[in-house]
């Protein structure tokens, strides 16, 4: 007595030397000799991409589908569980506090081969990457914190930075160097610094000058502009650049040592004659330095437009060697030319 193993196995050769058969009586009938029904017979046996196979890869491709698409619902209803559930939410909130930056470490590692192999610059610095019909609008800070500011102390000693009260400061830590020393650093890495990309941005006050390479140029000199009004302000979103930008300026002293700084950086050259302007606004609000390397400035401290009944402008000082800590949350900065050198500025954000 045959296994039911051996029994299928014989069915199936009947089965495949009867439907042989068939093929064979056909293909005599239109003309084909024996080899060349042999030949066909092979090729159809060694062919790796039988229909079982295919049938096997579309079972897997749907279940690994299937999975997908389940993670996918069950991490929507879960979020819409815990957003709907208050003492849920604050519970996940403390839970996943603690491993946020482990988290997002660990996303931003695993998704660098995506990156060397798709240009993702364009979407780096987005607001938003899908709009929101019922967003309405960031709430306007209270305005109590600014309230209490009259006046901008210029401190010698720093035992915490109060991240309401603005301050400046005699740091060691930022850079001083000329136009000439700043021109010098950009030529010298002018091949990475160059290259166009979404996340930077320049802007100036003369309409030949669109960009830093060409603002740093081999016969470039400070006195091009010690008469003339000129402005330029130039804003890099790019790792690595930062990390040069950083380097040159200098990174205070008063920033805390765990505390995250935002992925960009800016550089203000503006000459003596240059007329008053407004400052860059950060991508992200928060605590903000203006650091200065070279010349002077005066700066003006202007509450946000929701605060300006009840917030006092002040006004300060900034010469070579100092930064100014504030919350851009609150204030806005207007520059003011002063003295009779060019005044060259670093600003960049960071939180605790």
């Amino acid at each position: 007595m045959m296994r039911p193993s051996s029994q299928r196995k014989e069915k199936l050769r009947s089965s495949f030397l009867s439907k042989l058969s068939t093929i064979r009586t056909i293909a005599e009938r239109d003309g084909l000799r024996d080899e060349d029904i042999d030949c066909c017979v092979l090729t159809a046996l060694e062919s790796e991409d039988t229909p079982m196979e295919r049938n096997i890869i579309g079972r897997i491709a749907c279940g690994y589908l299937k999975v997908a698409v389940s993670v996918v619902v069950i991490f929507f209803l879960a979020t819409l569980l815990i957003s709907s559930h208050k003492p849920l939410k604050q519970y996940v909130i403390e839970l996943v506090t603690g491993y946020s930056y482990h988290i997002l470490r660990t996303v931003r590692i695993v998704s660098l081969p995506l990156t060397r192999q798709v240009d993702l610059s364009g979407i780096y610095y987005s607001d938003c990457l899908v709009p929101n019909p019922w967003f309405e609008g960031a709430t306007p800070p209270d305005c109590i914190p600014c309230q209490l500011v009259r006046h901008i102390p210029e401190v010698a000693v720093i035992d915490h930075v109060t991240l309401m009260s603005p301050f400046v400061y005699q740091d060691e830590n930022v850079n001083r160097f000329t136009f000439e020393e700043m021109n010098s650093w950009y030529l010298k890495n002018k091949e990475f610094l160059s290259s166009s990309t979404m996340k930077d941005y320049a802007q100036s006050s003369n309409s030949f000058i669109e960009s830093p390479s060409d603002l740093f140029t081999e016969k470039r000199r400070e006195e091009d502009f010690r008469h003339h009004p000129f402005s330029f302000e130039w804003r890099t979103g790019v790792p690595g650049r930062i990390r040069l930008v950083r380097n040159l300026c200098g990174k205070p002293s008063f920033i805390p040592h765990k505390a995250e700084i935002q992925p960009e950086m800016f550089l203000m050259v503006d000459s003596a004659s240059s007329h008053a302007h407004s400052l860059p606004i950060p991508s992200l609000h928060g605590s903000t330095w203006l650091s200065q390397s070279h010349g002077s400035r005066e700066i003006v401290l202007t509450p946000i437009a929701s605060c300006k009944k009840d917030c006092t402008e002040m006004s300060i000082i900034l010469s070579a060697g100092k930064v100014l800590f504030y919350s851009s949350e609150y204030w806005s900065l207007v520059s003011v030319p002063l003295g009779d050198e060019i005044s060259i500025s670093c600003l960049g954000t960071f939180y605790e």
